[in-house]
């Protein structure tokens, strides 16, 4: 009994199927890059909240403390906004 011998290609769609499973891959780990950004902010806001209101500290650290968790804030929201926006 002779055997033939098949070469065995994987379908065509499974480089397509592989390449999509990629880039879902690269979108959640980008999702998940800004989201440990706006969570490193967020602990940078609350420190710099504390610092603001320690009456030890020196008024200009306290008044800048204050404007930094200002500023990082919005900043925060506009890094979700625009990440938010991506295909």
């Amino acid at each position: 009994m002779s055997e033939r011998l098949a070469i065995l290609r994987p379908p065509a769609d499974s480089l397509a199927a592989r390449v999509r499973s990629l880039q879902e891959q690269i979108a959640q780990l980008s999702h998940q890059q800004v989201e440990d950004l706006v969570d490193a902010i967020a602990r940078a806001c609350a420190l710099a909240t504390e610092v603001s209101a320690n009456p030890a500290q020196p008024p200009g650290v306290r008044d800048l403390a204050r404007r930094l968790v200002e500023d990082e804030e919005a900043r925060a929201a506009t890094i979700r906004a625009v990440a938010a926006r991506r295909p």
